[in-house]
């Protein structure tokens, strides 16, 4: 500005010492925020309480520019905050760490602000007698701020102390709340760890003992079987004394069933599921059993024929292989009388459940010898223990005469639709 032959320059000064001051406050709460949520994505990424805990220490330190930092967890049955993780102690100074006894941390919680707390020399070391003695060549370590790792409702689980080896350390306010935002971060994650531990070894748990069930079935089944074995080689052995050969043929009928029932308590044991039974696996087993049983394997083929796998329970598996057992050993006996070769056919599906049989001879009409007695039921499917077996799987059968030969059908409803 120009008066007259002389220049003036006018100028407005202003103080923005406040203006930076708050600039930079928001600056550093704009990087702890950014660090917060850097660590707690950090927490809450691990499953491992020992991760989360190493994590939540190594974050502490860095983030607070401190030597070491460590974390202390409740042990309700002492009474005593006990070191669990560090970051930055030496081996030989970690075993010095100190219990800290529980009312002694609640009573300066109550004479500080909670839940940061700045941990006077005196409480934490040789004037409570709760450090042990550290190397002489070391200092001890000195807590210099602790944050309560507090639960739902203000539940104290542990603290996070910041550690110092030399001289001590003022934390500025702002500091001393940067320290507790970090203890509330790892509150959930050291909660999610132990519940993620707690189920992990109710599974370990749960698993050994379905493991252990799992074994003593198998061993049930195991030997079920094996004192059916037992009985149809006795019945065998008094057969070979018998010199009828009526009562020699119901002998021999008697181990066949035996050996019906066996067999599908083996299938049970060897199957994975210990609940069901493949039928098509069972029928093409237990009918070249019989074939060998009755010496025709040389002129008598069995083909099994499912249309899927079939599978059945324990319960409904022994009936059904005792119906087999009868049909099948039908046809054996009277289906090839007099013949040289034949063959027999099974076929399943899971609505219903067939089996035939054909040669080029025929048989009775129920599949029986004649005068053989039939069921009360009028069934003409079977013989008397055919029948009481359809009977207890509320089943029907019938037969009718094939080409050549006959063929016989059974059905049953699902096991759920049966009235027990």
């Amino acid at each position: 500005m120009r008066a007259g032959s002389r220049w003036y320059c006018v100028g407005i000064v202003r103080d923005i010492t406040v203006q930076r001051a708050r600039e930079q406050v928001l600056c550093e709460e704009k990087d702890r925020t950014d660090t917060l949520l850097r660590i707690a994505a950090r927490l809450n990424g691990s499953i491992a309480l020992d991760a989360v805990l190493d994590a939540l220490c190594e974050e502490t330190a860095r983030a607070l520019q401190v030597p070491a930092a460590v974390v202390f967890l409740l042990d309700r049955h002492r009474g005593m905050l006990v070191p669990a993780r560090s970051f930055g102690v030496p081996e030989e100074v970690r075993d010095c760490l100190p219990c800290i006894p529980l009312p002694v941390y609640e009573r300066e919680l109550r004479k500080q602000a909670p839940p940061v707390i700045a941990v006077p020399d005196p409480v934490l070391r040789a004037g409570e007698g709760f450090w042990k003695s550290t190397p002489p060549e070391r200092p001890p370590p000195r807590a210099l701020a602790s944050a309560a790792i507090l639960h739902e409702g203000g539940v104290l689980i542990g603290s996070l102390d910041v550690v110092m080896f030399d001289a001590p350390r003022t934390f500025s306010p702002g500091e001393l709340a940067f320290l507790g935002g970090i203890a509330n971060q790892a509150a959930l994650a050291v909660v999610n760890a132990r519940h993620f531990e707690e189920l992990t070894a109710y599974e370990r748990r749960l698993q050994a003992s379905l493991d252990e069930k799992t074994a003593l079935l198998k061993e049930i089944h195991h030997r079920v079987k094996n004192n059916m074995q037992v009985i149809s080689s006795l019945l065998s052995l008094q057969g070979r004394l018998i010199e009828n050969s009526a009562a020699r043929e119901c002998i021999r009928e008697s181990v066949n069933r035996v050996k019906s029932l066996a067999l599908v308590h083996e299938s049970l044991y060897r199957s994975e599921s210990l609940a069901v039974v493949d039928i098509g696996a069972y029928a093409r087993r237990f009918a070249d059993d019989l074939v060998q049983s009755y010496a025709l394997q040389a002129h008598v083929s069995v083909t099994v024929e499912t249309a899927e796998a079939i599978t059945f329970s324990g319960d409904t598996a022994i009936p059904l292989g005792l119906i087999l057992n009868e049909l099948i050993s039908n046809s054996l006996r009277h289906g090839f009388a007099g013949r040289d070769r034949g063959g027999q056919s099974r076929s399943g599906s899971p609505g219903c459940r067939t089996t035939g049989s054909s040669s080029s001879t025929g048989t009775t009409a129920s599949g029986c010898p004649p005068g053989r007695h039939r069921p009360a039921t009028g069934d003409p499917g079977g013989c008397s223990s055919s029948g009481s077996s359809q009977h207890n799987l509320e089943g029907r059968s019938c037969s009718g005469q094939g080409n050549p030969g006959r063929s016989s059908s059974s059905s049953s409803p699902p096991a759920s639709r049966r009235r027990w």
